[in-house]
């Protein structure tokens, strides 16, 4: 007795010295059992009580230095005082509730092994330490309370006289702190299995913890507010996320004087909850506040340093990713998408290579290159996506709940992998993990519709690369079997609806069997019915039924069918709510069915809607790449918008389909941000709430659209659940605010009437030049006219080329591509960053084929006809060279015009001609159009002085600008001349000509007092180049440049130490430029893809405020660039004297006003020198002017 006394003094020291929480419970227990002299225990309590309290120290030093070691031991140990504790052969998790003290002394080691496990499983992962983490603290809850069957009144009943509140095991915090742990453990397991039973079982749990202590703990409440955000993410329902944040907001408040790790833990929850408001309410209060919280807890997380919890860093910085993507998806910052992606890496730094949420932390950062790749379309963001994505799979635990979302986000990045390189392997691949994902979902899986449909998709796309219509028939089962696997009320159906609906369109466009076309377009009606009115999902099914009817009237040519695709393609295009590049794409289609059909009245309104929504597609918003992307084929189109309003007697509605739809990418670059800009100037406060606005309709749009397209269900799981109304009445409210706001803008701020409107014909008239034509030639395999634009007139002069054809275009572009390719002149790779050029034997049949397709039948049709059915060049002779090129540009072409403008050949002063080429005469010569035989030479130059412009538009803008300058001051025109020779740039061929060309132009300016900056070899670096830029007005740059097609803003110039490109020449917003000299290579060479984008360097200058600029169509010749550059510096500067008034008045000046004409100049002294060669021709002709 003595010795049981003696343990149970040292029992009571350790417990005093190790573990508060167990004083006065298994000490109580060990010195009660002694005192009634039960010796069923024996000596086993004391030896229980010290493991346990070793255990604890274990614990808490693995919560210091996260060591996986010291937690197995504890658990050991924890496993041996339960052994000691419990006689042989009996299940201590079978013991019933009572108030023995046998039965009290299991309680501190459930609850010590239940958290032990839990934290077990929270690093590794292990489903079977989760499992009795919660039989154990569920034993050790009901122990405490002595009920078997938990509920509030349980709580609220726990026998306030029983032995077990003699000895502290069921006091109220004791209570608490219990019920409190099982919701954790339950919490997490739902977590790991995703059963929905766990995580309701842990709120109710939680609410007995929170009654139990009285709902005065902050712990407490911050755990149920955990609870519900978790049941919240599955259920989608209100009231959980409510309460949720009414919870966190009440732990915060009561939380004070915490340590940092607590209170860190405070800000990470609550932010996360704020979070998820703004997910599903898009509050920018919420967003600004969700990030506040959690960077306040990241701050703390650095400040605590190595004591803080990586787990709780882990899940900080995972949240405050999760709330920038958010943010990043409704608003399009790029900014929050690459903050995002750091953060997720960050905790890939952060959490151990066993951690098992790893693959979690490897989905996320995948899902955020997934959307940084679908908004700037950059190919690298597509392949981290995949490489996340794999690295996720790999890591993923066999039957874990997520593996089928992770493989479905995998074949999603796999199949935009495919759409952006085109590697067939890669659409393969998504189809065969698309499999697996379907595979391995468990019997009854809630997302088991989707996979299916996926798979379906990628099968679809599947057979665009393989043809085998094999692969068809499995989309179909594939769409089906989701379809069999969903049901009309929920939220997928009307998705799998419409793309069995699309499987079966694809079938019939290969067998041609109707009732495949007729089930397609009862299918897509079907899911229309299933969606609200006001919701932007509609769209993408408006326009497949519209799409379903115009492929069924193409095969079997049917009135109904084609006013039915007319109809609803005019409705989606027309839905404020919807995407703006769907309902670009919809008007596009609109016009096209409206214009096959011969309809006026259909096709001017689709055209003018296209036009509208132009400028808002091509916005600043997306990447250069992106807008590319976009715009490729809109251009193409826009020209049979021309044809189509030439054929229907509508020239000033020619010209503004033609200026909105050409040269949107200098146009966004420096024209269309100005209005947004300038409001901003006048009221910063509506300009702003404007963007937002307009930013949150266009990404609830696609947050829409990424849903019905199923292409990463992880990006829209939380937003299914939301209701398709409610979703519909989000999109109605934005639209009808943004429209809203758009109607005060116009209606109370002066200037600001037609703000982002189309510009009107009466617009691009008013700032035509005082004197000369603007003509503008649009071109289309069925007819060519040009449509010339005189100051003073209300409407265009319609001229129709007759004798001219798309396929001569073609043809005469070919012979001189050639003839350039063979003197060395022009190569299809020197620098160059992207191949533009196309086979032209290619382009020529495929324009033959058009023709043929689409000629309409003799008699009274009212389609658009060609006036000149020419196949081509006359068939007697074929061009040989660059002179017979001219001369039948001259005979074909540009004289009609001449004649139609009724121009003459005078000694006097020659008028001006703007040319606006469209389509494949973009890179044929005009300007040198002619036919040169000696004496009786006739050409263009003989009536007029030629330049260039990229749009009308361009042309206004520096007209505005000169009458603007002319108005307040000719200062700016006297900042001097800037002159760049680089003839040995690194890596480049040698150009010594250059210096030459310096040293003439020199001489000329060197006595005038024109102030003058040259830049030689050595001294012409980056900088230096962009200081003389904006230091002086004129500039002329002998060196070698570069041309990007993909992104025009990375064309420029090579310099000592590198490329100064277009980007860095804009962001100098130059002030005072005037005139650019490009005394370079093909620069004004554009792309043969995107003929109406005139991408390249002539146009960069032109919108980087060059009010005209020279450059050259081709490669020119070293020897004769001095010649040219001397005789045009001279004209220059003698024409801007007798401008001034006489020498001494003009010294010290020099303009551009008069580049035009001293080109034109230059260019016929060439001529003269040598004669009309070959060679003489392909040195003189490339040099051409554009601008004012």
């Amino acid at each position: 007795m003595h010795e049981a006394k003696n343990q149970s003094r040292v029992l009571a020291k350790s417990i005093d010295v190790h573990s508060e929480e167990l004083t006065g419970t298994l000490s109580f227990v060990v010195s009660s059992v002694l005192t009634r002299n039960t010796l069923y225990l024996r000596g086993n309590m004391s030896a229980a009580a010290t493991l346990s309290n070793q255990a604890k120290d274990l614990q808490q030093e693995f919560q210091r230095t996260g060591d996986i070691v010291l937690l197995d031991e504890a658990i050991l140990l924890l496993n041996r005082a339960l052994g000691l504790l419990t006689k042989k052969g009996i299940d201590p998790l079978s013991l019933e509730p009572d108030v023995s003290p046998e039965t009290a002394a299991l309680i501190p080691v459930f609850k010590g092994l239940g958290e032990a496990l839990g934290s077990r499983f929270v690093r590794l992962g292990d489903v079977e330490d989760i499992d009795l983490s919660v039989r154990y603290l569920e034993r050790a809850t009901r122990l405490i309370t002595g009920s078997e069957s938990l509920s509030l009144d349980s709580v609220r009943n726990t026998c306030p006289n029983s032995f077990l509140l003699t000895m502290g095991l069921n006091s109220k915090g004791m209570v608490s702190t219990t019920l409190n742990n099982f919701a954790v453990a339950l919490t997490r397991r739902y977590g790991r299995t995703g059963d929905v039973g766990d995580i309701d079982y842990a709120v109710t749990i939680q609410r007995m913890a929170l009654e139990a202590d009285g709902h005065g703990n902050w712990s407490r409440w911050n755990s149920l507010g955990t609870a519900l955000i978790h049941r919240y993410e599955q259920l989608g329902r209100q009231e959980d996320l409510d309460e949720s944040l009414a919870c966190q907001r009440t732990a915060f408040r009561l939380g004070i004087n915490l340590e940092k790790d607590e209170e860190a833990r405070l800000l990470s929850d609550l932010g996360t909850v704020l979070m998820r408001c703004y997910t599903r309410m898009g509050k920018v209060e919420d967003s600004e506040e969700s990030m506040h919280h959690l960077r306040a807890s990241l701050a703390l997380a650095e400040d605590r340093g190595e004591y803080f919890d990586s787990q709780d860093l882990i899940m900080t910085l995972n949240n405050l990713g999760a709330c920038l993507m958010r943010r990043f998806l409704r608003l399009g910052n790029l900014v929050d998408i690459n903050e995002a992606i750091s953060a997720y890496q960050q905790t890939l730094k952060i959490a151990p290579e066993d951690h098992p949420a790893r693959h979690t932390l490897h989905n996320n950062i995948g899902l955020a290159f997934f959307n940084r790749h679908l908004h700037s379309g950059d190919s690298q963001s597509i392949q981290e996506a995949a490489n996340a994505y794999e690295m996720a799979v790999a890591v993923t635990p066999p039957g874990h709940p997520t593996l089928p979302l992770t493989l479905n986000n995998l074949a999603s990045a796999l199949h935009a992998l495919f759409d952006d390189t085109g590697d067939a392997s890669h659409i393969e691949m998504a189809v065969a993990t698309q499999g697996r994902a379907i595979r391995v979902a468990p019997q009854g899986y809630g997302q088991l519709a989707m996979l299916q449909d996926n798979l379906g998709m990628w099968y679809r796309s599947l057979y665009d690369v393989s043809k085998d219509p094999t692969h068809i028939e499995k989309a179909i089962v594939a769409h089906q079997a989701a379809l069999d696997s969903s049901s009309p009320e929920l939220h997928e159906y009307p998705v799998i609806l419409s793309s069995l609906a699309r499987a079966l369109r694809l079938r019939f466009m290969v067998t041609l069997e109707q009732s495949d076309i007729r089930k397609a377009i009862r299918l897509t009606h079907q899911s229309l019915k299933l969606i609200p009115g006001g919701h932007s999902s509609r769209g993408s099914h408006l326009a497949s039924l519209a799409n379903s009817h115009q492929i069924a009237n193409e095969v079997h040519p049917d009135l109904a069918d084609a006013e039915a695709s007319i109809a609803y393609y005019s409705e989606a295009a027309q839905l404020r709510v919807y995407s703006p590049l769907a309902r670009l794409n919809a008007a596009k289609q609109w016009a096209a069915v409206a214009m096959s059909q011969h309809d006026k009245d259909e096709a001017t309104a689709a055209l003018d809607m296209l036009v509208e929504l132009v400028g808002t597609v091509a916005g600043m918003e997306q990447p250069v790449r992106r807008r590319y992307e976009h715009l490729g084929g809109l251009s193409d189109f826009i020209l049979n918008a021309g044809a189509f309003g030439i054929f229907t007697e509508q020239p000033s509605k020619t010209i503004e389909w033609l200026e909105h739809g050409r040269g949107l990418v200098w146009t966004q670059v420096n024209t269309l941000r100005t209005p947004l800009d300038e409001l901003h100037e006048v009221d910063p406060v509506i300009a702003e709430n404007f963007q937002l606005v307009s930013r949150r309709l266009e990404s609830a749009a696609q947050e829409s659209l990424a849903i019905s397209n199923r292409w990463n269900v992880a990006q829209g799981a939380i937003d299914e659940k939301i209701t398709l109304h409610g979703q519909a009445a989000l999109h109605v409210r934005l639209a009808k605010e943004r429209e809203d706001m758009l109607h005060t803008i116009r209606t109370t701020i002066p200037g600001f009437e037609s703000f982002l409107r189309p510009p009107s014909i009466t617009s691009y008239m008013e700032y035509l030049p005082e004197d000369g034509f603007v003509v503008l030639i649009n071109m289309h395999p069925l007819r060519c006219d040009a449509l010339a634009l005189v100051r003073g007139r209300e409407e265009p002069i319609s001229i129709p080329l007759t004798k001219f054809s798309w396929i001569q275009a073609l043809k005469l572009r070919e012979i001189l591509q050639d003839t350039l390719v063979s003197k060395d002149l022009i190569s299809r790779g020197a620098h160059a960053k992207s191949a533009d050029v196309v086979e032209q034997g290619d382009a020529i049949e495929e324009a033959e084929d058009q023709v043929s397709d689409t000629e309409p039948d003799d008699g009274d049709s009212r389609g658009i006809r060609p006036l000149h059915k020419k196949r081509g060049v006359a068939a007697s002779k074929a061009p040989e060279g660059i002179k017979e090129v001219l001369q039948y540009l001259w005979e074909d072409l540009v004289q009609p015009i001449i004649e139609a403008l009724a121009l003459s050949t005078s000694s006097d002063e020659k008028t001006r001609i703007w040319w606006c080429p469209t389509g494949p005469i973009t890179f044929l010569p005009i300007h040198a159009a002619g036919v040169y035989r000696g004496v009786d030479t006739v050409c263009l130059t003989d009536y007029a002085v030629s330049s260039y412009i990229p749009t009308i538009a361009t042309l206004n803008e520096r007209v505005k600008d000169r009458e603007q300058s002319l108005a307040s001051s000719n200062d700016q025109l006297s900042s001097g001349l800037f002159m760049v020779s680089q003839p040995d740039a690194p890596g480049l061929g040698s150009i010594p000509g250059t210096t030459d060309e310096l040293d003439r132009i020199e001489q000329c300016i060197s006595t005038l007092g024109i102030g003058f900056l040259r830049l030689d070899d050595e001294e012409a670096t980056v900088d230096a180049g962009l200081q003389g830029m904006e230091k002086y007005s004129c500039i002329h740059l002998a060196c070698h440049a570069s041309q990007d097609s993909e992104d025009p803003l990375r064309s420029g110039f090579f310099f000592l130490d590198g490329e100064l490109q277009l980007s860095e020449i804009f962001r100098a917003n130059l002030k005072s430029a005037d005139l650019a000299f490009l005394s370079a290579c093909q620069t004004s060479t554009g792309c043969e893809k995107l003929t109406e984008e005139a991408v390249h360097l002539a146009a960069g200058m032109l919108s980087a405020g060059y009010t005209g600029v020279v450059a050259t169509m081709w490669s020119i010749h070293d020897e004769y660039a001095p010649d040219i550059a001397d005789d045009f510096y001279k004209y220059i500067l003698d024409s801007s004297r007798a401008g001034d008034g006489g020498d001494e008045a003009g010294k010290g000046r020099i303009s551009g006003e008069n580049a035009a004409f001293a080109l034109h100049h230059a260019a016929d002294e060439l001529r003269k020198r040598l004669g009309e060669t070959e060679a003489s021709f392909l040195a003189w002709v490339p040099y051409v002017h554009f601008g004012l």
